[in-house]
């Protein structure tokens, strides 16, 4: 940052931070919690990832996605602890699982966790109770047909110019031998889709939308790990806008608390010359701002 400015006298003058350095300021505060959140990482994590990949991943989320740095620190550890407990990684093009931030009823953002269609896919094959699993999208003029009961059986061909999607449907071989399948119609689909945040996604790629939809709603069916239905509460919770932060765990606590920070720490004053994180405003400095 600049050096301090001075007047004609020659006496040091304080200025208001730039947009640009509150940025930065508040980009690098999350930055610096990171790297202190090692520990709690570390224990969250499966075998399959290291810490140091998960805060090199978050850290490039930060630098690259708009309005993140401007989400408050409770929500922003809350959703990198829970990626690091799914094992997911964010914001790459692996597609697992995403760091959004949206604006609350008051306007001020705040960091939310998406599992995405292939994270869901990655916690049913990690949690080893599905040898093959395959998500379809059936259309107007296909053959269709299934049945449940005790005799469940599904059929389907494609036909050569398929027309508007009519249902989709999840089919999975179990390791223990059995089979089990999943149909829904687009009324279904419309109406998960009505009852969460109904997302531009929806609207450039419906099919995909549909297939992870399947995938959710398959996993509340299938032999399920913690983690699978970890992630199946996360992600519906997003999309009816309930942040993962909410009723903030002891871990979030304390990870805050180790870094000296509150909830709302980002909106914490700083020396705008040496970058200093000040507190709250004294009576002196109100009473001066009031004259002034």
């Amino acid at each position: 940052m600049a050096g301090p400015s001075t007047n004609g006298s020659g006496q040091i003058v304080k200025r208001e931070p730039t947009r640009t350095e509150i940025a930065k300021h508040k980009q690098d505060g999350l930055i610096r919690l990171l790297q202190g959140m090692g520990p709690e990482i570390a224990r969250a994590l499966p075998k399959h990832i290291t810490a140091d990949r998960i805060a090199r991943i978050a850290m490039t989320a930060i630098r690259t996605t708009p309005h993140l740095d401007e989400c408050s620190p409770a929500s922003f550890v809350a959703c990198v602890l829970s990626s690091a407990q799914l094992g997911l990684e964010v914001n790459t093009p692996m597609g697992q699982a995403y760091l959004i931030p949206r604006k609350n009823k008051d306007g001020q953002y705040e960091c939310t966790l998406m599992v995405g269609y292939q994270g869901l896919l990655a916690l049913v094959d990690r949690a080893g109770c599905v040898s093959e699993r395959n998500f379809f999208i059936v259309h107007d003029g296909d053959t269709f047909d299934y049945e449940y009961g005790l005799n469940p059986n599904i059929t389907h061909k494609p036909c050569a110019r398929p027309g508007a999607m009519t249902h989709g449907y999840a089919t999975a071989k179990l390791t223990n031998g059995g089979r089990a399948f999943l149909v829904m119609t687009k009324s279904e689909i419309d109406a998960r889709r009505a009852r969460g945040a109904n997302g531009p996604a929806w609207r450039t790629d419906y099919e995909s939308m549909t297939k992870k939809t399947l995938a959710r709603e398959f996993c509340k069916w299938l032999p399920k790990s913690a983690e699978m239905a970890m992630a199946v509460s996360i992600d519906e919770g997003t999309e009816r806008g309930r942040a993962v932060s909410e009723g903030t765990s002891s871990e979030v606590i304390d990870v805050l608390a180790s870094a000296g920070l509150t909830e709302n720490a980002n909106d914490n004053r700083f020396d705008a010359d040496t970058g200093e994180v000040l507190g709250d405003p004294t009576p002196e400095e109100l009473k001066e701002a009031g004259a002034a």
